[in-house]
């Protein structure tokens, strides 16, 4: 083979995997939002159970649907980190609006159900500092729909960017 076919199959092969690359991150974070919301609204079912437990005072199974939520809850951040990475890179701000709202609303849950466990944990120490621990999760819950229902806005208002085809 002569030098010029090489290089043009090179830079051939170069283009190829560079379009593969794009293709893959265009598809990642397809891929991404629904996982991310899948585990979010796990991370929702369980920690509605474990207040449940909590108002009948059943600590430990409390505790152990918290720390189920929180799982479900740091999937998500991981997922949608990754997810906000891709965003950035393709300069597309609609998705980085979007994951950074859901960025928000999943630390903002990390942050409530934290605060809870540290409740369970020190009530039969001190109950005035539990119940302290109590409100200041459910002060952080209280504000965490203007995330939701900014996410929803933005699913109904460019369709295209969540429901993939």
């Amino acid at each position: 083979m002569n030098k010029k076919a090489v290089i043009a199959i090179i830079i051939l092969l170069l283009l190829v995997i560079a379009g593969l690359i794009y293709i893959t991150n265009v598809y990642k974070i397809d891929s991404e939002i629904p996982y991310i919301n899948s585990n979010l609204n796990k991370g929702n079912n369980e920690y509605n159970q474990a207040v449940l437990s909590l108002n009948n005072r059943q600590y430990i199974d409390a505790q152990k649907k918290f720390n189920d939520s929180l799982m479900y809850y740091s999937n998500a951040r991981e997922k949608t980190e990754t997810a906000l990475q891709i965003a950035e890179n393709k300069d597309d701000e609609i998705l980085i609006e979007y994951l950074n709202t859901t960025l928000t609303e999943i630390n903002l849950k990390i942050q409530a159900v934290s605060e809870i466990n540290e409740g369970i944990n020190i009530r039969d120490n001190s109950s005035s500092s539990a119940y302290l621990h109590y409100t200041n999760s459910n002060n952080i819950l209280q504000n965490i729909t203007q995330y939701s229902d900014k996410r929803s806005q933005l699913e109904q208002q460019y369709p295209e960017k969540f429901i993939s085809g």
